[in-house]
């Protein structure tokens, strides 16, 4: 999260108005409560799924101190959250005109987060702190019935992430036995049934689990509730919320996830030594994710795929466009995934899904770039997407090809550096 600051920046400002709000609860001032909301607006604004995160958030908050038996009427809260959420909402108004009129824009995003597959909530599946949540939990209810619920559901949702990973990826097959392999499909085929009867089970074991948590206590009621809220979020199917990442709830969780596992750890370890050795096993354990997280983000940029490093003579070119007037730019996808922000010209390819009719773009791209195409042919397809530079590296295209364009009577050579060719297009 801390590498993008569409993240980082409105979790920051999200968190300061939650802060706001409660000093509003504690104080009644009203002027806490505005700031709040623009504070809240301003987190739609960056990404809306943490606009509706905080507000969730800010409702479980105020829920959690009803039912803790503040002296508060009910209608009191309902005027308090009509002014929060509609200094909120403003912040959403640019996303909703993007929406009515490039809506094109959020279909390609959309078509981007529901085609990844949901490995994050394995992962915390199997965190080390959860296993203290659950002690801090059972220390609190005492109650089995539930904490075995709540097991069976999480090794279910292991269960089912393992048959989608499997599902993703064909070199599983090699991996996991005969049987394992059938069982996968079986869970893949029918997992909605099991989604269902989840739901029942947790509708079944709700008022259970309402009369053995202790709901008086605010603290308690509010990070159990928060963490349930946001698991549950991340999980969900990903065609809720327009296609958005279902799995992005995750960020909301660190912060119930931490309280009550801290609280954990200190109900087991009844002596600062033992205290302290719990500590150094989870930071020691924490310590890997921390490696390998900085490592890729080290050797990513060195992948082909979406290169952050370009020839020198490159980098000129896009800053020799970046003087020319606006148009639009045919070049490898290596070049174009970055040549709009450099040149500030339209590119033609780009990364996968993020380009309408990306797949016959390609194809007219190598047909243009191929030595047995014939240059009525290429004027074709300059013409048909309005082709105003063409792009050229040795590294990209055939010797060949690359010596063969000068030739052409609609091309014109504006720029040539080293290995890269820059043509004005003359039609």
């Amino acid at each position: 999260m801390m590498n993008r600051l569409y993240y980082l920046l409105p979790m920051i400002l999200g968190l300061v108005g939650l802060i706001f709000l409660k000093k509003h609860f504690d104080s009644s001032k009203v002027p806490l409560l505005l700031f709040s909301g623009l504070l809240y607006a301003v987190t739609f604004l960056f990404y809306p799924i943490y606009g509706i995160s905080f507000s969730l958030i800010s409702l479980i908050y105020g829920l959690t101190r009803l039912v803790s038996g503040e002296k508060q009427h009910v209608m009191e809260y309902l005027k308090k959250y009509s002014i929060l959420f509609s200094l909120a909402v403003v912040g959403l108004i640019p996303w909703i005109i993007t929406l009515i009129y490039n809506r094109k824009m959020l279909d390609l995003y959309s078509a981007i987060a529901s085609s990844r597959a949901r490995i994050t909530p394995l992962f915390l599946s199997l965190c080390l702190l959860l296993i203290f949540v659950f002690y801090d939990f059972f220390y609190q209810t005492r109650n089995r019935k539930i904490l075995a619920a709540i097991l069976v559901s999480i090794v279910s949702l292991i269960f089912y992430e393992l048959s989608m990973l499997h599902y993703l990826n064909r070199e599983m097959w090699d991996f996991w036995p005969g049987f394992m392999v059938q069982i996968f499909a079986f869970v893949r085929r029918y997992y909605k049934y099991g989604f269902i009867l989840l739901t029942l089970a947790g509708l079944y074991l709700l008022p259970n689990f309402l009369r053995n948590t202790r709901l008086k206590d605010l603290e308690y009621s509010f990070f159990y509730v928060a963490l349930s809220v946001f698991f549950i979020l991340s999980i969900l199917p990903k065609m809720l919320l327009y296609n958005f990442n279902m799995a992005r709830f995750m960020h909301f969780l660190w912060l119930p996830l931490s309280i009550l596992a801290s609280n954990g750890i200190l109900k087991v370890s009844g002596k600062n030594w033992i205290r302290n050795a719990v500590l150094a096993m989870v930071i020691t354990i924490s310590s890997f994710s921390f490696f390998f997280y900085s490592v890729f983000f080290i050797t990513f940029p060195h992948q082909r795929v979406s290169p952050t490093y370009y020839r020198t003579e490159e980098l000129e070119a896009m800053n020799y466009l970046q003087k020319k007037p606006m148009g639009t730019v045919l070049s490898s996808e290596r070049i174009a995934y970055y040549l709009p922000f450099f040149s500030n010209k339209f590119s033609l390819l780009g990364g996968e899904q993020i380009v309408v009719g990306l797949d016959k773009k390609k194809q007219d791209y190598e047909r243009f770039f191929n030595w047995r195409t014939q240059s009525k042919e290429r004027l074709e397809i300059l013409n048909r997407y309005h082709i105003d530079y063409v792009f050229v590296s040795k590294e990209d295209i055939d010797q060949e090809v690359f010596d063969r364009l000068d030739d052409e009577k609609f091309l014109s050579l504006v720029f040539y550096e080293g290995t890269t060719k820059i043509y004005l297009v003359e039609t």
